[in-house]
Formats: structure tokens, C-alpha cells, sequence
């Protein structure tokens, strides 16, 4: 019998196997039935060349795929950070969670998620995220090292913040030189923090509103030259007298200076006096309520039988501008002067569900006013949108009012537990349990904030 395979002994593998899949007649051995082998044939050819397809498009279905999900990453942070510049602060963070989880290869989704996180106060997570780019050596643009320098500078790395910010050498401007001055004056260099400062405050390009963060910052310094603490009061005045977005923000810290150190006695003096000040805060288009309401309370001091007037010129220019926002500051500022009545009377139970201040406002208001049942079954009712730890704190205090010292500081212990480890709501809170009056809770918030601080350094 004929051997089908003597014949092709001579010939290479390549040539073996392309005779074996040949769908030729003339090369289907005899013994075999020509029609199943050439069916056999086919099939195989078939099979392999769908392997080959298969084996194309998986090589190129990788990267197509790793693309995809940073386009899917991309498009989230952009989500985040819209819903950020729209004042939706949750929408935002739970955006730039998830532009991560798509994948943690795309730098678009860290920065919006660093982004975020500071600006809704969650600096560890910020800090986290701008250290997670450079462990990963994702380009940090001038921007993105001052961020990461505020950051660090919030969990008290001052010594991390300037790393980064001597990354930017030449490219440093202002903003990064005062942040510079901040982080050296937290690690107690005040004179190289002091002259950093100087400098910004006597270059004539720098901006209005880095000229007034750098005012801010000298005036924390414990030593400062009367030349400099000059400058700093010319500038506060000038930028008041003006006109533009910043000066309310320049009449707030003259505002604060009423009455206080001289430039002989280490401050800034009096930049403008308080008939000047309220002038030009009347003048002021850009200041809104916040600069009426600043310009009645220096109206009473000047003049204390005028405060009945003043106290109801801010009620009708709140209910000018109408809105909830105002209405919150009005309430807030009315509280500060102890007008609980004036409150209770502007922020019924249907205003205060409109948002957190005014139901906090409410609160505090029934509890001044000395309607402590009623503000207490108000904040066990978790009626108003208040945040749990402030809840708990505010009925801490209404405990403490009614007599009750065992029961508040369940609530004190309530209050930094729901805190948790967010360091902006456990520093709030031990300022709301010192001005309550409850000490070794503010100690207890304070050491945990510090705990936090020393573990963010070992990281």
C-alpha cells in the first residue's frame, strides 16, 4: 500500500504543514476519502485563521481598553470639578472618587480628586493624592505644587510644603513666595518668613489679593520691622479706599485693627478710621450684605444708642437681597449681637430646613432665647440639614444650659466620634466645646487633630 507521507519526507515543516491544510485535490493522500478530508481541511483553515484574528485584535484590545478607561477617567474629574465650580460639593467628591476607581493611571482623575479634597477641607486626602502623582512621576504643573504646598501646610508638614515649593525654582511667583513665608513662619524662622514677605509686599506687580494673604500672614509673625508693618498698613488702606473685588477683604483686617497695637507696638495701627471705613464700605458695590452688615456694627460702636437702627437696617437689607445665603448671614451676624428674638422671628422651622447654618442658627437662637426644650426636641428631631457632629455638639450645649453635665458630655463624646478623622470638623468642634465651656472635650479634639498631624509626618 502507498505511504502518504514518504513523499513529502524531503520537505521542510513550513511546507509539510502547507501541504497538510491545502484544500487541493492533487494533495489529498489516496487512502483518505477526498470529500470529509476536504471538509476537514476547510474547518481547520478555518480555525486557525480565526486564532490569528483572535490573537490581533487581543494584542490591540489591551491598550484600546487601558485608553478607555482613562477617557472614562477623564471625563469624571471633569464631572467633579464642574459640579465644584456649580457649589455641589458632595456631587464633586463622589465624581472624583470614581474618576480614580476607573483607573489610577491617569493623572486628570488625581488632581481633580487633590482638588476637591481641599477644597471640602479633607486635606489628608489631598495630601494623599498630590503624593500618590509624584510617587508616580506624573508631571506637577506650577499650580499643582502650590495646591499640594497649602495641603501639606493644612496637616502641619511645613518642612514637605517647602520641598515642594523649591520644585518650582524659577518659576515661583507670588502666591508660591507667600505660601513660602506661611511654612517658614510655622516652623518658627520668622525672620527668613518676615523678609519673604517683605519683598512681596514692596514689589509693585503683585497682586491685590496675594498683597492682602501676605498682610495676613506678617501680621501672625512675633517680630515684624515698623518699616514693613508700615507698608503692610499703606497697603490695607489703599486697597480699601478702592473699588475692586478685594477690598472688602482689605476693610475686614482694617476693620480688625480698630483699637488695636500701634505701629510702635507691633501692629498695624489704625490703617483707616472707623468714620472712614464706614464710608467707604458704603461705597462698595462689590462687598454686598457681608459689608453692610460690617459697616452697622462699626456704626455702633462709634455710636451705641444707634444700635436699634442698625440692628433693623440689617434686617431690611437682608430682605432686600432675599436669598437663603443671606439670610444665613444675617442670622448669624444677629446671634453674634445677641438678638436670638430677631432670628426666631427670620428663620421660622420651613426656613430653617433650607440649609445647615440656618438650621444651626435656629437652634442656637431657641437656646439663647431660653427655650431649651423646644431647641432640643428641634435638634433631636435631625430636621434641619446640620452635619451629625455639629448636631450632637449643639445638643451638648442645650444639656450643659438645661443642668444636665452627664448627659452633654455623652453628646461632647457623640460629637468627635461622628468627627471622625476629618481634622477641619474636630478643630470646629473644640472651638464650639471651648466656647460652651466644655474644656477636656476641646483638649480631647485637639490631641486628636495632633495625632493626626504626627501620623500624616510619618507618611
Amino acid at each position: 500500500m502507498h505511504d502518504p507521507y514518504v513523499y513529502v519526507a524531503h520537505l521542510s515543516r513550513w511546507k509539510r504543514l502547507k501541504l497538510a491544510l491545502s484544500t487541493d485535490p492533487d494533495d489529498i493522500p489516496g487512502h483518505l476519502d477526498p470529500v470529509v478530508e476536504l471538509r476537514r481541511r476547510r474547518l481547520l483553515r478555518a480555525g486557525l485563521w480565526m486564532m490569528l484574528f483572535m490573537a490581533i485584535v487581543g494584542l490591540g484590545a489591551l491598550p484600546t481598553y487601558r485608553a478607555w478607561l482613562r477617557w472614562e477617567a477623564r471625563r469624571e474629574a471633569g464631572v467633579a470639578l464642574s459640579a465644584l465650580a456649580a457649589g455641589k460639593t458632595s456631587e464633586a467628591w463622589v465624581a472624583a472618587q470614581e474618576a480614580v476607581r476607573w483607573t489610577d493611571t491617569e493623572p486628570a482623575a488625581w488632581r481633580a480628586l487633590a482638588q476637591v479634597a481641599a477644597s471640602t477641607e479633607r486635606w489628608d486626602r489631598a495630601v494623599d493624592a498630590w503624593q500618590e502623582m509624584t510617587r508616580r512621576a506624573f508631571e506637577l504643573f506650577p499650580g499643582d505644587r502650590r495646591a499640594q504646598a497649602a495641603a501639606l501646610l493644612e496637616v502641619g508638614q511645613a518642612s514637605t510644603a517647602l520641598e515642594a515649593l523649591d520644585a518650582l525654582g524659577a518659576r515661583a511667583e507670588a502666591p508660591d513666595q507667600v505660601l513660602r513665608a506661611r511654612a517658614l513662619l510655622f516652623s518658627k524662622r520668622d525672620r527668613e518668613g518676615v523678609e519673604v514677605l517683605s519683598r512681596v509686599l514692596r514689589d509693585s506687580g503683585t497682586a491685590p489679593e496675594v498683597l492682602l494673604a501676605a498682610v495676613r500672614e506678617l501680621m501672625t509673625a512675633a517680630e515684624v520691622a515698623r518699616d514693613d508693618l508700615m507698608v503692610a498698613s499703606a497697603t490695607v488702606r489703599r486697597l480699601a479706599e478702592g473699588r475692586g473685588t478685594e477690598a472688602f477683604a482689605a476693610a475686614q483686617i482694617a476693620a480688625q485693627c480698630l483699637g488695636g497695637p500701634s505701629l510702635d507696638e507691633g501692629g498695624l495701627g489704625e490703617p483707616l478710621s472707623a468714620r472712614d471705613l464706614i464710608q467707604a464700605l458704603r461705597g462698595l458695590p462689590s462687598g454686598g450684605l457681608p459689608a453692610k452688615l460690617l459697616s452697622f456694627e462699626l456704626e455702633m460702636r462709634l455710636d451705641p444708642a444707634a444700635r436699634e437702627d442698625a440692628i433693623n437696617a440689617a434686617v431690611q437689607e437682608q430682605a432686600r437681597v432675599g436669598t437663603s445665603d443671606a439670610l444665613g448671614t444675617a442670622a448669624q451676624w444677629l446671634l453674634q449681637r445677641r438678638e436670638a428674638a430677631r432670628v426666631l422671628e427670620l428663620v421660622p422651622p420651613e426656613r430653617a430646613r433650607e440649609s445647615a447654618v440656618l438650621g444651626r442658627c435656629r437652634i442656637e437662637a431657641l437656646a439663647a432665647a431660653g427655650k431649651l426644650r423646644e431647641a432640643r426636641v428641634e435638634a433631636e428631631a435631625q430636621q434641619y440639614p446640620i452635619d451629625p457632629d455639629i448636631e450632637q455638639a449643639l445638643l451638648a450645649r442645650i444639656l450643659t444650659e438645661a443642668g444636665d453635665p452627664r448627659g452633654a458630655e455623652r453628646r461632647w463624646a457623640a460629637a468627635i466620634s461622628a468627627a471622625g478623622q476629618d481634622r477641619p470638623r474636630l478643630r470646629r468642634l473644640a472651638e464650639l466645646a471651648r466656647a460652651g465651656g466644655a474644656e477636656l472635650t476641646a483638649e480631647a479634639a485637639e490631641a486628636s487633630v495632633a495625632a493626626l498631624d504626627r501620623a500624616a509626618g510619618r507618611r
